[in-house]
């Protein structure tokens, strides 16, 4: 697909915090002559003349994730090694979650610019790390020397993506890049989307990147112990089936305002309570960091993440935001002794919930059994649906967590945390 490239022009809005703005700017719109060819004037490379120092980057719970109105956003560890045959690498994915086509603006080169890191500690604390891109070369606004940035003009450039589409960035990380050092470094990689091309209304997505530098390069690790979101996806079969549990939807009340004549949870009455681990659905929690978007509000979607430190938690959730009584019981938990399950589903009236009736411990984790309420009355706005729930660790390994839910009386929607969300064809 040919994406459409858009330059605003200098002074245009430069949402993002990597927008390539650099000392010694170069002023003309094409790379200067020579740019990217590796060329210092001797014939030699920037390349063949890189460090043997080894290094690894460490990126914590990566991948990173966020969902924003017109897209979502994952950063992704793909290579932690760095060294001279091979850089560390990143990718960053950006999708068109919109059921119309989106523009996403930075500096040079759309979608994210230049991916720069900033050192949080030691003697050169503020000094700046420059990942490398392949998308520098080809910008009409970055100037480059091997696999160096030379200078960036501060002009915002925008990418079109269809609805769905994604497009991925690779960063790498080398010996030879400038203050690259042990210690620790930040960056926030974002862009800002719209489905207007005045950016009137806009939406900024970014993520938040910790990571740390690490001199030597750390042995890969044979065992196995990968996280829901390193290993290949588990799909649930079947996806759909008919609830097991007996289920007599109530007659219409005359009133339909008596909510006294109308019974909103008769998806679950007859729902089975044991065998079940201990559990609590903790109200009125807010996500930060959510999955779903509305983009396919006729079969829906559903997703659920099993968080099991704090570090997990803290991506997930904003503490800081939230009010007291939800803050004090997220930080009180003993991920120790406890997990979290966080299941999203969507899309529709904001009335309907989800209600837990038991929790399984299954060979690979946990499994969790469902429903909707089902109001007689429903309010008519258009949202997803959460829920956050704490479950005591059971005996057997903790991998996964699997989800049944019953949404209407002959459907029930399997899902697991490997999948990432699932749209119902």
């Amino acid at each position: 697909m040919n994406r459409r490239t858009v330059v605003m022009g200098a002074g245009g809005a430069l949402s993002t915090a990597l927008a390539g703005c650099l000392g010694g700017q170069i002023r003309n719109d094409e790379p200067r002559e020579g740019a990217g060819n590796g060329a210092n004037g001797n014939g030699e490379s920037e390349t063949d003349r890189e460090s043997e120092s080894a290094y690894t980057l460490v990126m914590e719970d990566s991948p990173l994730r966020k969902t924003g109105e017109f897209g979502s956003l994952e950063v992704e560890l793909v290579d932690p090694h760095i060294e001279a045959d091979s850089p560390g690498v990143l990718e960053a994915t950006l999708t068109n979650v919109h059921v119309e086509p989106v523009l996403a603006q930075s500096g040079g080169p759309a979608p994210f610019g230049i991916l720069q890191a900033t050192a949080t500690d030691g003697t050169d604390e503020g000094s700046t790390l420059t990942f490398w891109s392949d998308a520098y070369e080809e910008s009409s606004v970055v100037g480059t020397d091997g696999k160096q940035v030379e200078g960036a003009d501060s002009i915002a450039v925008s990418v079109e993506l269809e609805s769905r589409e994604s497009l991925t960035r690779t960063y790498e990380l080398y010996p030879s890049a400038p203050n690259l050092e042990t210690g620790e470094f930040e960056a926030t990689l974002g862009t800002t989307l719209s489905d207007d091309e005045t950016f009137e209304t806009s939406d900024f997505l970014a993520v938040d990147v910790a990571m740390a530098i690490e001199a030597g390069v750390e042995p890969a690790d044979d065992g196995d112990d990968s996280r829901d979101e390193d290993r290949d996806p588990i799909p649930e079969v079947p996806r759909v089936d008919e609830p097991p549990h007996e289920i007599e939807r109530p007659q219409p009340p005359d009133d339909p305002t008596d909510e006294a004549e109308w019974n909103d949870h008769y998806l679950g009455e007859s729902m089975a309570e044991a065998p079940s681990l201990p559990f609590e659905h903790l109200s009125s929690v807010p996500i930060d960091d959510r999955m779903l978007s509305p983009m396919e509000p006729e079969n829906g979607q559903y997703v659920v993440r099993l968080i099991e430190n704090e570090a997990e938690r803290d991506r997930v959730f904003d503490l800081e935001a939230m009010d007291r009584g939800s803050r004090d019981r997220l930080e009180g938990i003993d991920f120790d002794r406890s997990c979290l399950v966080v299941v999203e589903s969507g899309f529709g009236s904001g009335s309907v919930n989800h209600v837990w009736r038991r929790v399984e411990a299954v060979t690979d984790g946990v499994h969790l059994h469902g429903y909707y309420t089902d109001p007689n009355v429903r309010t008519a706005d258009y949202t997803g649906r959460h829920s956050v729930v704490t479950v005591d660790r059971p005996a057997t390994d903790l991998e996964l967590a699997r989800v049944s839910l019953t949404v209407t009386t002959d459907r029930r929607i399997h899902f697991n945390s490997s999948e990432g969300p699932v749209s119902l064809e």
